[in-house]
């Protein structure tokens, strides 16, 4: 009975900060707007910090990093290496797509794609049609970064 008052407690109180994250995202102009003022960024480095100082504190509890810490060595992961076999079966690959694919399809796709993208319609299709035409992820994303602009986030310190 009282685990369940304590979760009560806790969700009420997740909801209240959310609520006043929400109100503080909304005084600022919108995400979009925190983002461009790197308001957004300095809340998250503020958040950052402040765990931080909390976990070096012990104020806050990270089991095996500032508590139940062991003495046994890290297990080692390795790490995915692609074969340079691999590597070359997939360009192989993506060669013979590209020559056997109908170009002049793949090219009137992305035109229609692009065309779409300088307005508001729902881009999905266009984008399914590609795909369909089997053009790249790459040369999707290259005709639609060609209208909108690659974002670049702004660094804010």
């Amino acid at each position: 009975m009282g685990g369940s008052y304590y979760v009560e407690s806790l969700t009420t109180e997740l909801e209240r900060e959310a609520e006043m994250l929400f109100e503080q995202i909304a005084e600022v102009g919108g995400v979009v707007r925190g983002l461009e003022t790197g308001w957004l960024q300095r809340r998250i480095n503020e958040s950052a910090a402040r765990q931080q100082w909390e976990i070096e504190q012990h104020r806050r509890v990270i089991v095996g990093v500032n508590d139940f810490v062991t003495d046994e060595p890290e297990l080692k992961i390795e790490l995915l290496k692609i074969a340079e076999e691999t590597e070359r079966e997939q360009s192989l690959r993506m060669a013979t797509l590209r020559s056997e694919r109908d170009n002049a399809l793949v090219e009137k796709r992305l035109t229609a794609l692009r065309e779409a993208a300088k307005t508001s319609v729902n881009l999905m299709p266009y984008i399914l049609d590609c795909a369909r035409a089997y053009c790249t992820l790459y040369e999707i994303r290259a005709a639609m970064e060609a209208v909108f602009g690659a974002y670049r986030e702004p660094v804010f310190f």
